[in-house]
């Protein structure tokens, strides 16, 4: 299964809690066999109702047709992600950068701070970026999402949104993490060709300052 199909099942069971994950993806493979990697972009509401019904799902009758839209929704979204391939990063942490990518659709930057569904996290130094992971945002109840957020962002040094709050950016701050906001939707490639440029021509103060906390951290 290619990892943008296993990521695409777990966002679309995210999007509800009538279907678990590994009832989703049971009912998938019965309807796609071994070409659901192709498949799924063409999925349809009905195509996924029946296949939860031969799975036997004990809610497959009583799921609404906007549910199963939903759900479809988001498995042919994220499915036809072009996320970009994981290149292979050679340099030691030391010169190295983390940086995390609001996101919620594909491999670019398109969410603001307080609402994207995940965050793209990647290493790169001067000449090399890899793909580390995508890091969904978990839905927690009663938790001050500003600070569930950095935490969960805290070992990257930069983070790209569209958008952040006064109460958010500190938060990141103190967790050492240095926000940069763009005024539009950014493929992550130009983000990170961008920064490399940077770090080429001689990294800013604030810049030198992340690295050296990258460095330490890691030491």
């Amino acid at each position: 299964m290619h990892r943008s199909t296993a990521f695409a099942i777990a966002m679309a069971a995210k999007e509800t809690a009538l279907v678990d994950v590994k009832s989703l993806m049971q009912a998938l493979f019965l309807w796609g066999g071994e070409a659901l990697d192709e498949k799924l972009p063409s999925i349809s509401a009905a195509d996924l109702k029946k296949a939860l019904t031969e799975l036997r799902f004990e809610r497959a009758d009583t799921l609404s047709q906007s549910t199963l839209a939903g759900l479809v929704a988001v498995l042919k979204r994220e499915s036809s992600s072009d996320i970009a391939p994981v290149q292979e990063n050679t340099a030691s942490p030391k010169e190295s950068l983390r940086i995390a990518i609001a996101s919620n659709s594909g491999d670019k930057l398109d969410a603001h701070f307080g609402s994207c569904s995940r965050f793209l996290v990647y290493e790169l130094n001067h000449v090399q970026s890899q793909l580390l992971e995508l890091r969904p945002v978990p839905s927690g109840r009663g938790v001050d999402h500003s600070l569930l957020r950095a935490n969960l962002i805290s070992d990257c040094q930069l983070v790209y949104v569209l958008s952040i709050g006064g109460p958010a950016a500190a938060s990141l701050i103190r967790a050492g993490v240095h926000p940069i906001k763009k005024a539009a939707q950014q493929k992550a490639e130009y983000l990170i060709g961008e920064l490399q440029q940077v770090l080429l021509d001689g990294a800013p103060p604030w810049l030198e300052k992340q690295l050296k906390c990258r460095a330490e951290r890691t030491a």
